[in-house]
């Protein structure tokens, strides 16, 4: 007869050696891999960023959001993170890195192109009828082209930002007599530089767009304040100049237009803010006119 015991030992047995391989052969293969090893702490590199004011006068502007973009040599992604408070600390990967800081606001320019470190913009907003939207606050910032963090590194450095754009203050006077006939001005800032090249700071020519300038009346006759991009231009090239059109309109309904040819004053001041004085030659008589005499284009930087 067939003995069953024998049988089940038989069957026990060969299921015993068929686990015992398995194992065997798991210890085996597990032996034979090489574990890539996880990043330490102690393998990245701690860097703090302390903001100096030096250069930038706060006064009149908000505690803008501070935004830091961080660009791997390696042509790795961007990091970026935003700080409200003047400080920030950070931990990177050991390599090299350029680093862009600006003042980040939803009223103020845009940045395009900020994917590529070498071919950051701050460039003017579309508005509306063909004009670049006036921007109501300006933007500062710094740029570092290159440096390097080192592992297991913990360092505190100190960035002055600097403004990339201008203010410029425009003056019209009007003589006094006619200041109760002409009860209006509107403007047009024409030659203006759409955007400015981060990393080198410079501003093309080669094509421009137009502000409208909404000016107020004050003693003297109007008055007006806008931003522009400041940067380095090469002269040698063939330069748009700046046109200011003004559009008053006289105490009867009438509207009066004249135009001035500003030249290249804007450009080659590069100062946080300039003063424009404009006398308007003023003819009331069967035919009124307006005349537009530039009188000076002046740095002013005790202006707040």
């Amino acid at each position: 007869m067939f003995d069953f015991t024998g049988g089940k030992r038989y069957k026990v047995s060969l299921y015993a050696l068929v686990i015992i391989g398995c194992i065997t052969w798991g210890c085996l293969l597990l032996v034979g891999c090489k574990r890539k090893p996880v990043p330490t702490s102690t393998q990245f590199g701690y860097v703090s960023f302390t903001v100096r004011w030096d250069s930038i006068s706060k006064q009149g502007m908000p505690n803008d959001v501070l935004r830091f973009c961080f660009y791997p040599a390696d042509n790795g992604p961007m990091i970026q993170t935003d700080t409200d408070s003047g400080t920030l600390k950070i931990a990177l990967s050991p390599g090299k890195y350029g680093l862009l800081v600006y003042n980040y606001g939803k009223d103020n320019f845009q940045l395009r192109n900020r994917t590529h470190f070498d071919a950051m913009e701050v460039a003017f907003k579309e508005g509306e009828n063909g004009h670049a939207k006036t921007p109501t606050l300006p933007v500062y910032g710094i740029v570092i082209p290159e440096f390097e963090v080192k592992p297991n590194q913990d360092i505190t450095t100190t960035i002055t930002p600097t403004f990339f754009t201008k203010n410029v203050y425009f003056k019209v006077n009007i003589p006094p007599k006619y200041h109760k006939q002409i009860v209006d001005c509107r403007g047009v800032l024409s030659g203006v530089s759409p955007f400015l090249s981060i990393p080198n700071r410079t501003i093309k020519r080669n094509a421009t767009t137009t502000l409208s300038l909404p000016f107020e009346k004050s003693d003297l006759g109007f008055e007006n304040q806008t931003i522009l991009l400041d940067g380095a231009y090469n002269a040698k090239e063939e330069n748009v100049s700046h046109q200011l059109t003004l559009n008053f309109t006289l105490k009867n309904g009438q509207h009066i237009t004249s135009t001035i040819d500003m030249g290249l004053g804007l450009l080659s001041i590069n100062q946080q803010n300039i003063q424009v004085h404009i006398d308007a030659l003023v003819n009331m008589e069967a035919e009124p006119e307006i005349n537009l005499v530039c009188k000076s284009i002046d740095a002013c930087p005790n202006i707040q």
